[in-house]
């Protein structure tokens, strides 16, 4: 076999052999490219993959920063219909108490009878912010009254409580303190907390003093 081979390259002339050679390596190289060139489509289509990953973690936290703008918004739309401006569902001076308008709906919409039966719930909402005092306390409960609100009542509640508002006049707004006010109490006195010891810790009250 090899005699053959050799008695074949005997026979080629130099510039032959060179040519074959030099095809020789052009199919190496040739081979070698398509490597690398199967090489960079693989990592193109892997820098791919991690760009939509990261798209997918940026819309993610935009649309998480979008929800606690929501929530700052309601509370902050909250706090300042409870200390800045005139309820007619809830007496304005510390510690907030009812109205004799907010007393009635409270009754028609069975709202401490409500805050009774999701107690559980709501008692570790109230811890999960670790309160250390009343006045604490009752920042909180006015806080998650109206996640409390849409947890306790069904749409059909929610929406017969927006009709009695819209016909008393009011912002249903003014409805969620009542609700805070049954969470605070009743949070209130299972610490064997009172309602006048609020003032007591009220930052707003202590620079007056």
């Amino acid at each position: 076999m090899w005699e053959v081979i050799l008695k074949l390259i005997e026979q080629l002339n130099s510039s032959v052999f060179v040519l074959l050679l030099i095809l020789i390596i052009a199919f190496l190289v040739c081979y070698k490219a398509g490597g690398i060139v199967n090489s960079f489509k693989s990592f193109k289509e892997d820098n791919k993959s991690v760009k939509d990953r990261i798209e997918d973690v940026k819309e993610t936290l935009l649309s998480k920063i979008d929800s606690v703008k929501d929530k700052l918004s309601d509370i902050k739309s909250t706090t300042d219909l409870l200390y800045n401006a005139h309820l007619q569902t809830v007496k304005k001076e510390s510690p907030v108490s009812l109205t004799e308008l907010g007393k009635e709906i409270a009754k028609e919409i069975s709202a401490e009878e409500k805050v009774n039966n999701y107690w559980s719930e709501i008692k570790n909402k109230i811890e999960s912010h670790t309160p250390t005092n009343p006045y604490d306390v009752q920042q909180i409960a006015m806080e998650i009254a109206k996640e409390c609100f849409k947890k306790i009542f069904s749409l059909g509640e929610q929406s017969k409580i927006k009709t009695i508002s819209y016909e008393k006049g009011l912002n249903i707004l003014q409805i969620y303190p009542i609700i805070g006010i049954f969470i605070r109490d009743r949070y209130l006195q299972e610490k064997n907390m009172g309602v006048d010891e609020i003032d007591k810790f009220d930052p707003a009250v202590k620079k007056t003093v």
